[in-house]
């Protein structure tokens, strides 16, 4: 457990030494990615959305788990609000995870029950299909929920890409309001559809 620990925060400050982000390209060369970032839009410190996904109120326990080890791996995190906004804040996360002998289908139909379990409301609007990103087919995925952080309760779109990738699985997310009307969601899809990997 020690080492896990240990080996994660290693990859985590060389992928933080490895990257750059300068005139709306990220990109980085340890974990072989880069894309066009939205304008405006802000990188956010992964120790602050930690403290951000602590304070989701979810049904499961294990979903709290799980999602508070995810949150500490992502290796990119966009919003386009300030980290400070108070409501939803459209974020888009990049995370680099082990493929556990599953195909990027398998992976993310493994993950439909977990959220189901861990989300108020949730229902799929995309049940999983095959897509193709960076010249690489996977997995897609697109779901809404009800997200509640602290006494605050906010209808969420949340739509995932799973791909194949250094042995592993590269995972997108990007979530937004339902009700979305200033234009994250396509500002994210056209991020997501400038993925370079090498």
């Amino acid at each position: 457990m020690i080492m896990a620990r240990l080996a994660a925060l290693v990859l985590t400050l060389v992928s933080a030494l490895s990257t750059s982000y300068a005139a709306d390209v990220y990109r980085n060369e340890l974990a072989g990615f880069q894309l066009s970032t939205p304008p405006g839009w802000h990188v956010v410190d992964p120790a602050l959305n930690l403290k951000t996904v602590k304070s989701q109120k979810l049904n499961d326990e294990q979903q709290r788990a799980e999602l508070r080890k995810y949150s500490s791996r992502l290796l990119l995190i966009l919003s386009k609000y300030p980290p400070s906004f108070r409501g939803l804040n459209p974020t888009l996360k990049i995370d680099l995870k082990p493929s556990e002998g599953k195909t990027p289908m398998a992976m993310m139909e493994s993950l439909i029950p977990v959220f189901q379990k861990g989300f108020k409301q949730f229902k799929i609007v995309q049940v999983p299909s095959e897509a193709t990103l960076g010249g690489v087919t996977g997995a897609y995925f697109q779901g809404t929920y009800q997200l509640v952080v602290r006494r605050s309760s906010y209808p969420a779109a949340s739509e995932m890409w799973i791909l194949p990738h250094q042995g592993g699985f590269l995972v997108i997310g990007a979530n937004t309001s339902q009700a979305e009307k200033d234009g994250a969601r396509q500002e994210m899809l056209d991020a997501v559809s400038s993925l370079a990997l090498f």
